[in-house]
C-alpha cells in the first residue's frame, strides 16, 4: 500500500492517528477517513501493475493511550511483530517496536531505542497552524514507512530483517524486526537502527539502549553514507527498449563491534532497496524481471540529501 495523505489546517491529532491506523490496517475508500482529511487530493493505493500490496498490518492493542495504539503483523516463517504508532497535539508522528504486547495489561517487552521522546525519530506533520501539506506512507505485512513533505525532518521505516545469525530463529523467541532512521542529512553513521533485543559476540542479550545497529550496503561502511564521494555512484544508463536500469542495492543491518557479523537483511524479506543518488524521483515506480514473466513494481521515497544530491529508498508497494 502505499497513500498521499494530504490533511487539512489544524487537523486534531486524534483524526491523523485515527486515519493512519484505518490506512496501515487496510482501508483504501478516501471516503472513509476523518473529516480533516483532505479527501480531493489524498489517494490510497495497493495495485501496480499486476501487483497487490495490501497494507498487511492490524489493531493489536486500541486501548492503550489516547495518543497511539498497538499494531501487529507477521514474521515471515512464524510469529508476529509488534509496533506502536504514536501521533501527538504538538504535530510529531512517530514509532517504535516491541518484541512482543500484552493486550490485556497493555503493556510491551524490549521496546526499541528511539521511541516517542525522542526527535531523531519523529516526524514532523504541523508547525502550528502551517501545514506541511502530506503525510507519505508506504506499507506492507514485512514494513511501513512514512514520512511528512515537504517537512526538512525524517523518515520512519519499521521493517522485518532476515535471521542470518543462528542465534536469531524464532524458536529461540528473538524479535526480527527494527527501526530505521533517517534524518535529513542521512546521518547513517550514528546508531540510526534500534532493535528490540538481540545477542552480542559475548553471548549477552542486550535490549533498549544497547540494542542498536548501523545500516550497511555491500561493500561499505556507514561513513560512505555520508558524502556524495563514498555513497554508492553511478550514472543514467538505458538498456534494451530504451528503458532507464535502476540498480538495486541491497540494505544491511549490523555492528562488527557488537555483534561480530551483520545481523540481518532489510531488502531480501521486505524489498526495500537503496539506489545510487539522483537517478529516480519522488514516487516514481521501479520494477524489476522476477524471471517467470511477472514483475515486482517497487515505489522510491525521497528521503533526504548526500551533500545536496538526492537519495531515495525504493519499497515494494
Amino acid at each position: 500500500m502505499n497513500a498521499v495523505y494530504f490533511y487539512k489546517s489544524n487537523s486534531s491529532y486524534a483524526n491523523i492517528l485515527s486515519d493512519v491506523i484505518a490506512m496501515l490496517t487496510g482501508e483504501t475508500d478516501v471516503a472513509n477517513l476523518s473529516s480533516d482529511c483532505n479527501k480531493d487530493k489524498t489517494t490510497i493505493n495497493t495495485v501496480i501493475g499486476n501487483q497487490t500490496v495490501l497494507a498487511g498490518w492490524e489493531v493489536w492493542d486500541d486501548n492503550v493511550s489516547s495518543n497511539y495504539q498497538i499494531l501487529r503483523s507477521p514474521y515471515i516463517g512464524g510469529g508476529f511483530k509488534y509496533i506502536a504508532v504514536y501521533v501527538d497535539s504538538g504535530g510529531w508522528i512517530t514509532s517504535k517496536a516491541y518484541e512482543s504486547w500484552d493486550k490485556d495489561t497493555h503493556t510491551g517487552t524490549n521496546e526499541s531505542l528511539y521511541g516517542f521522546t525522542s526527535s531523531f525519530a519523529e516526524v514532523k506533520w504541523r508547525t502550528g497552524t502551517v501545514n506541511n501539506d502530506v503525510l507519505q506512507i508506504l506499507s506492507s505485512e514485512r514494513f511501513y514507512a512514512f514520512r511528512a513533505a515537504p517537512s526538512s525532518y525524517h523518515t520512519v521505516i519499521m521493517c522485518e530483517y532476515s535471521r542470518d545469525i543462528p542465534w536469531n530463529y524464532i524458536e529461540n523467541g528473538y524479535p526480527a524486526i527494527c527501526q530505521v532512521l533517517i534524518n535529513r542529512a542521512i546521518n547513517l553513521g550514528s546508531q540510526p537502527v534500534a532493535l528490540c533485543r538481540a545477542m552480542n559476540k559475548s553471548g549477552i542479550d542486550v535490549t533498549f539502549t544497547s540494542a542498536w545497529a548501523n545500516l550497511y550496503a555491500p561493500g561499505t561502511k556507514p561513513d560512505h553514507f555520508k558524502n556524495e564521494y563514498t555513497f554508492p555512484q553511478g550514472d543514467i544508463i538505458f538498456g534494451s527498449g530504451n528503458k532507464r536500469v535502476i540498480p538495486l542495492i541491497p540494505l544491511i543491518i549490523g555492528e562488527p563491534d557488537v555483534y561480530g557479523v551483520q545481523l540481518g537483511n532489510i531488502s531480501i524479506p521486505c524489498d526495500i532497496w537503496i539506489t545510487v543518488i539522483d537517478v529516480v524521483t519522488n514516487y516514481i515506480k521501479v520494477r524489476y524481471d522476477n524471471g517467470d514473466g511477472t514483475y515486482t513494481y517497487l515505489t522510491a521515497l525521497y528521503v533526504g540529501t548526500v551533500s545536496s544530491l538526492n537519495f531515495y529508498v525504493l519499497f515494494k508497494c
